[in-house]
């Protein structure tokens, strides 16, 4: 039987070095999203480089090939993904107010 676990590719805005994170499962990141990760010094935002799936069914062998390509064990977790929505504002005066203080002038 076969296990699975997203992992993202991700840099930081102040870092040119690639960094590999473990998503949460199903997580559905791209590559542009910008997210928010654990490190060493706290939490960060990053942006994502690529995103996989990963089988982990022989786990020695998995290790070997993070550790092979410079990654720190254990994985840190990708946190929360940013998401930037536009804000509405009421209109702060209505027509009628608007009417009665521009006839009050």
């Amino acid at each position: 039987m076969s296990d699975y676990i997203d992992l993202v590719v991700c840099k930081h805005d102040n870092n040119p070095k690639s960094f590999v994170f473990r998503a949460p499962a199903w997580s559905n990141l791209f590559k542009g999203d910008k997210v928010i990760v654990e490190t060493r010094k706290g939490e960060s935002e990053a942006i994502v480089e690529k995103a996989m799936t990963v089988d982990i069914s022989d786990e020695d062998e998995f290790e070997f090939i993070l550790i092979a390509s410079g990654v720190t064990l254990p994985l840190k977790r990708v946190l929360k993904k940013v998401i930037y929505r536009e804000f509405e504002y009421e209109k702060e005066v209505s027509e009628d107010e608007e009417k009665r203080l521009d006839s009050e002038t």
